[in-house]
């Protein structure tokens, strides 16, 4: 093998811009089937995790559709405003208004494009017709992203990227017609000449999320919007990039219809040892195209008796961002030795930096959803995988204890496990093979599977490994039923019980003890309801409250049928 220079060697940042910024993504970027697929077809709506590489393919089909037309690349980092307004209005239907603010922000985008281009198409009748719309919305001028319609005046819709106004004289009917005319003269002039290509691609729209009724009908505007005029406008293709958790929970009709113009990006091990292995051949000019052999003369043969390359994939959610950061901290420990390549002592010590950086990164990308998150982990500290008897119920008794906001939202054990599961914390294994949510998304659990913690916890968790502790063993003690399907919301907790009768009774006294307690904290916050409003407001609290206590119930009756049978 050619020796090559350690110090020469970059991985890149797990930050695409600062990559592209610099000459280097262009360089290492891989031409992946997904990305092609993009690139060649009909495609919306790309969807991915975050740090799964949404932003690099936003930018490698800029610069590589820019030889074919022009690409207009909107962010929100233009937008003077530091909280993005959700998108409202006054006297319009609030539905159609998000798909109306954002075709007449896509097609006045657009429209600019074409008068920038004056010289292709001056020459038709519609020139004059989009340029004399444009004018007439003159505030376009002066900031792209806040619109003034000077035709429509007073009535307003505040978008994520400024606001446009409406006469209230006219109907949402007149407001929609002339904003479709202005499309209509789009879409013909570019069906007069063939030869200009146009793309708009919407990045970076998730930093504009916020959990909110209005923020979720902003996204599904936009993409309503987007599918719209993509079947309107020839030889334009309009893509936006979102994130998979905010994709995943919208509802909304003709969903379907997006099917076959969304692309999911998913990764594989294979692909990411290709990935990582491209940016060290190319940055340290190691002349070797086996990608296994690159490995080898960058990281060391083992870590803890396990391949080096598994033991750090394992670690992380199939995520380009994951590997990256992990390998750069490794390099990073290795030059500072003046080693000539990575050592296995190098990749341990990096691990402690990766995983606490890793936890923080979940917390945060969930941190809309389940604000808690960082307080459910440090539960698990200093705790062993896979988990012990007991443990998940224990730690929601904690949860549930230390604050009512769990037992508001309406965590009970099995919603528990399905965010742990969801987010990546905990997986299943079954038949000697680990499954998580990045792998497999709807899972169920069987009475032979085992529940694990994620390896990327273990060091900013210190968790250990321990004895098998098998679903079925765990079914009473830590709540989690037979079949429970993780992400879907399930029915009652409580199933049978594996273990001997005396076992059993101690058992089921332990969580009927954890019950009461709950029920007790519904009865507290039901009475400070009625303290407040004289009335019981709250109905999920009613409803907690009555299926708390018909659990309550049937452990009475299973503890009762116990110990009959023991003194028998």
């Amino acid at each position: 093998m050619t020796p090559f220079d350690i110090h020469s060697l970059i991985f890149g940042s797990d930050d695409a811009e600062f990559d592209q910024k610099n000459g280097f993504l262009s360089k290492v970027f891989l031409s992946t089937a997904v990305y092609e697929r993009i690139k060649r077809y009909n495609k919306e709506v790309v969807i991915g995790r975050k740090g799964s590489g949404k932003s690099a393919i936003c930018i490698m089909l800029k610069n590589a559709l820019d030889e074919d037309g022009k690409v207009i690349l909107i962010t929100p980092d233009s937008l003077s405003q530091s909280k993005i307004s959700s998108l409202k209005s006054s006297s319009i239907n609030e539905e159609e208004s998000y798909i109306l603010s954002w075709k007449y922000l896509i097609a006045t985008i657009l429209g600019k494009a074409i008068v920038e281009d004056k010289k292709i198409f001056s020459k038709y009748s519609e020139f004059k017709k989009i340029k004399r719309f444009l004018i007439e919305n003159r505030e376009i001028k002066k900031r792209l992203f806040n619109f003034k319609v000077g035709s429509f005046a007073k009535m307003t819709i505040s978008t994520p990227i400024g606001s446009i106004e409406f006469d209230p004289k006219q109907t949402q009917i007149d407001a929609a017609t002339e904003l479709d005319e202005f499309i209509q003269s789009i879409s013909r002039i570019l069906i007069k000449d063939n030869n200009r290509k146009y793309t708009l691609l919407m990045d970076k729209i998730d930093d504009i999320w916020n959990q909110t009724n209005e923020s979720r009908m902003m996204v599904i505007g936009l993409l309503k919007s987007i599918h719209i005029l993509n079947n309107i406008f020839h030889n334009i293709k309009i893509i936006t990039f979102l994130r998979s958790d905010i994709y995943d929970i919208l509802i909304f009709n003709d969903r379907d219809k997006l099917r076959s113009r969304e692309e999911r990006i998913e990764w594989d091990k294979d692909g990411l040892k290709r990935m990582i292995c491209n940016r060290a051949r190319i940055s340290s000019n190691i002349d070797e195209d086996d990608i296994d052999t690159v490995w080898r003369m960058v990281f060391p043969e083992n870590v803890k008796n396990q391949a080096s390359f598994q033991y750090m994939i394992d670690r992380t959610l199939m995520r380009p961002r994951d590997i990256i950061y992990f390998c750069n901290i490794s390099l990073n420990e290795a030059q500072n030795k003046q080693r000539t390549k990575i050592s296995e002592e190098d990749v341990l010590l990096a691990e402690e930096q990766y995983s606490v950086w890793k936890s923080q990164d979940i917390i945060s990308e969930f941190f809309v959803q389940y604000p808690y998150l960082e307080n459910i982990f440090n539960e698990f500290y200093d705790c062993t995988s896979p988990l012990p008897d007991g443990k998940l119920l224990d730690v929601h008794g904690n949860l549930i204890s230390s604050s009512n906001k769990y037992q508001e939202d309406g965590i009970s054990v099995e919603k528990l496990f399905q965010i742990l599961y969801y987010v990546g914390f905990l997986g299943i294994r079954r038949d000697n093979v680990d499954n998580f949510s990045h792998k497999n998304q709807y899972m169920t659990a069987n009475e032979n599977d085992l529940l694990i913690i994620h390896p990327l916890f273990f060091s900013s968790l210190r968790i250990k490994y321990s004895s098998i502790i098998k679903v079925s063993d765990m079914n009473i003690n830590s709540g989690i039923a037979h079949g429970v399907v993780i992400g879907v919301n399930s029915g009652s907790i409580i199933r049978s019980s594996p273990i001997g009768k005396e076992d059993s009774i101690n058992h089921y006294k332990k969580i009927l003890e954890l019950y009461i307690s709950n029920l007790k904290n519904i009865e507290r916050n039901i009475e400070l309801q009625r303290a407040k409003y004289g009335t019981l407001t709250t109905l999920q609290l009613h409803n907690q409250f009555t299926s708390v206590q018909a659990e309550i119930d049937t452990i009475r009756k299973i503890i009762i049928g116990l110990e009959d049978e023991s003194s028998q």
